[in-house]
């Protein structure tokens, strides 16, 4: 019963935190054992890639283009969401614990010129960051195969 409890609980923790290594480290076994080459570590791990949104965020938000859209939003919860989301999508150990793209967008009439304005922050600061063109492409790749789900308003 022990035993079943710890893992209960390391289950949990790993949700709240975000990171399955709590959990790993836990019960004992390390770090989650993912992809050495992936796109996660290359990104610089649960760091880098916090970094790399921390930057995104506070680049597209301030943004005159699409500013806007960001008034109402908590920017702490966004940028912690968006981590665990590049994290999940770039092969790292995370558990995304926010809702569904659809869902998230609905009614925020984001439009196809929205869209564009936050990938391109996001492209100037991975340029910025010197993340390698290759891995900014497998990034912004990942982005855009998720467009039609984001995009609400066309034109």
């Amino acid at each position: 019963m022990r035993f079943v409890t710890l893992i209960a609980v390391g289950v949990l923790a790993a949700s709240v935190s975000g990171c399955a290594n709590y959990y790993y480290d836990l019960i004992g076994r390390g770090e989650w054992p993912h992809e050495d080459n992936s796109l996660y570590s290359r990104l610089g791990g649960q760091q880098g890639v916090a970094a790399m949104v921390d930057g995104w965020v506070d680049a597209a938000s301030a943004d005159p283009r699409i500013k806007g859209q960001f008034a109402k939003v908590d920017l702490t919860r966004f940028k912690a969401v968006l981590a665990q989301w590049v994290c999940v999508n770039a092969s790292g150990p995370c558990v995304y614990t926010g809702p569904g793209l659809i869902d998230a967008h609905t009614g925020l009439a984001i439009s196809e010129a929205d869209f564009n304005a936050f990938i391109d922050d996001l492209k100037k600061n991975l340029e910025a960051k010197q993340v390698s063109t290759d891995d900014q492409e497998q990034l912004l790749s990942l982005l855009q195969t998720r467009r039609g789900s984001v995009v609400q308003v066309k034109g």
